[in-house]
């Protein structure tokens, strides 16, 4: 069995089943119940497909990269979903089990509103603004941002949403401009 063999056997894509693992997640695209310590359900994949677009439009709104200590990455990005979605209702700690959660919980408060960095992150809306964001995408990841998992759309309920067919016609109309600018005149 030559190198390329035996990484292909012991490097094999696992997935699991939604509501099967706690912090399946990267940090970035953590969906706020998973930093709760819920698992990871089919609504957590709503957040983390609209985190990812966040975090391409703009990189460091959310995750962990500029958190000033390992220790403190989960409590570092708790904090600026509450930067970003204020009215996330985060769990007081006396109501959490967990001592770890616990203390993160207590940590992305003091954070949130004490760390520097984090006075840069803006309420969801604002952040779009400030970065010019069209305002078709700006509605479509609104829909799919939503803390609460019991309020967040479905997959179902997000593609046939006006906001996913407004993006649609936006990206048809980019598209379209892009192929005039190829063609030779």
């Amino acid at each position: 069995m030559d190198r390329r063999d035996r990484y292909a056997s012991t490097n094999k894509l696992i997935v699991f089943p939604a509501g099967n693992r706690v912090d399946a997640q990267p940090l970035a695209m953590r969906a706020p119940e998973i930093f709760l310590g819920q698992a990871c359900t089919a609504p957590s994949q709503i957040w983390a497909v609209a985190a990812l677009l966040l975090c391409w439009i703009k990189p460091g709104v959310l995750g962990a990269w500029d958190s000033p200590h390992y220790l403190i990455n989960e409590a570092w990005c708790m904090a600026k979903i509450k930067r970003l979605i204020p009215g996330w209702k985060i769990p007081p700690p006396e109501e959490v089990e967990r001592p770890t959660i616990k203390a993160a919980i207590k940590a992305a408060e003091r954070i949130s509103r004490e760390e520097e960095p984090m006075q840069a992150i803006l309420p969801f809306q604002e952040e779009m603004r400030k970065m010019e964001v069209p305002q078709q995408l700006t509605d479509l990841l609104h829909l799919m941002l939503v803390a609460d998992p019991e309020e967040r759309p479905s997959a179902s309920v997000v593609l046939q949403s006006k906001e996913f067919q407004m993006f649609g016609k936006l990206v048809d109309v980019i598209l379209l401009e892009s192929d005039q600018d190829v063609k030779p005149r």
